[in-house]
């Protein structure tokens, strides 16, 4: 990226901010694009931010709307994609941001930025470029990656992907090996934080949600449930397909009635043959989920394997529904009461059990749900950490 001294147009006297991220949404799709949406509206009430993604260019900063810049689009020549390969050092990294990040990065960054955030792990080769035209960068990993493609890849029941999975965690672990002996990284809990040992640094800076309350309509109709999240994304679309084809036939052997919506962004074939059986609904790419959440009773995390932690539970605790989840979905948020989760081993039928449980006899938590979520795990408070690392 250039690196020259001469400082991009902007508020006078406001230091700069650049955020490289392999997805942006000004409407969140996942709980990815939502933290990286957080951390530019974090970072834009004290820094002119630029964000640099595939999909173009955006600005904002303190007392200024979100202003779009689109980028030159990709020759997607042979010899650029050579560039792209050697740059990411990692096949996440090709198939995340490829060629079109790399141009927009060269067409958008320009002079020096006084912080740089690498958001992704996928992305992390990219951070000693991005540094030379930074005074201070933090690699944002969300999750640790390695862990999580290594679940997947124990989960995987073809070879060929086993075998190419195995292939990403090396990478990703060189990786993220390196950020973190010459980097400060910042993570969503305090188990990956002690996992990576920083040696330049590590920020604990958790999951959240945008303040405010959704009231509940109260109509929810009875024994209904939903699951919410990417449906392109391998953990959710594995948790489906097990709910789907284990635990589903328990619930409706139990409740003949019992409804449940899966609701997300880019359903495959996958997850559109797991909604086929009676009783399951999918709803493609909600505009608003918030309205999906609270035309249900209970929401639902059946997940087998993942990292970090889940926003989707955040989000039906703002929402004021019950939870029911696998320990492995509900990993990440331990602090949560047990009066408003519930945490399973991944066994259908106990899993079945519960839901059917839970929605014969709701939980009256709704209130307490969410002013607990509110006051602990709004996006304010959650990254204030990193606003605190990035001044002292």
């Amino acid at each position: 990226m250039p690196t020259t001294d001469a400082p991009k147009p902007g508020a006078a006297g406001t230091p700069r901010a650049l955020l490289v991220t392999k997805e942006f949404s000004a409407v969140p799709t996942s709980g990815g694009t939502l933290r990286t949406l957080a951390i530019l509206e974090t970072l834009a009430t004290r820094y002119d931010t630029t964000v640099v993604s595939p999909d173009g260019v955006v600005a904002k900063g303190p007392g200024r709307p979100l202003e779009e810049h689109p980028g030159r689009a990709s020759g997607g020549d042979a010899l650029r994609r050579l560039r792209t390969s050697w740059r990411y050092k990692s096949l996440s990294g090709i198939r995340t941001g490829g060629s079109k990040l790399l141009d927009n990065l060269w067409n958008a960054a320009e002079g020096r930025y006084d912080v740089g955030i690498i958001d992704h792990t996928a992305l992390a080769g990219l951070t000693d470029e991005v540094a030379a035209g930074c005074d201070r960068v933090v690699v944002s990993m969300h999750n640790i990656e390695s862990d999580l493609m290594n679940q997947r890849a124990q989960l995987a029941t073809s070879a060929k992907a086993r075998l190419a999975m195995n292939a990403e965690v090396r990478l990703l672990r060189h990786l993220e090996a390196h950020v973190a002996d010459h980097y400060p990284v910042m993570v969503c809990t305090a188990a990956d934080a002690r996992a990576l040992n920083a040696k330049r640094g590590g920020i604990v800076a958790k999951n959240g949600i945008f303040a405010g309350q959704v009231t509940p309509s109260g109509n929810r109709p009875p024994n209904s449930m939903v699951f919410s999240g990417a449906l392109d994304w391998e953990p959710n679309i594995d948790g489906i397909v097990w709910f789907s084809e284990k635990v589903w036939p328990l619930v409706r052997a139990q409740m003949p009635d019992a409804t449940v919506t899966i609701a997300g962004r880019n359903p495959g074939k996958a997850v559109t043959e797991a909604c086929a059986p009676d009783g399951i609904t999918l709803l493609a790419n909600p505009p608003v989920m918030s309205t999906v959440l609270d035309a249900h009773l209970l929401g639902i995390v059946p997940l087998l394997a993942g990292g970090g932690s889940r926003i989707k539970i955040l989000e039906y605790l703002a929402a004021g529904i019950d939870i029911v989840s696998t320990d492995v979905g509900a990993s990440g948020l331990e602090d949560i009461p047990s009066e408003l989760v519930d945490r399973l081993a991944i066994d259908p039928q106990l899993f079945a059990d519960t839901v059917v449980a839970r929605l014969r006899s709701p939980r009256d938590t709704s209130a307490v749900a969410q002013d607990w979520v509110k006051k602990h795990y709004s996006w304010d408070v959650t990254l204030q950490p990193l606003l605190d690392f990035l001044e002292h």
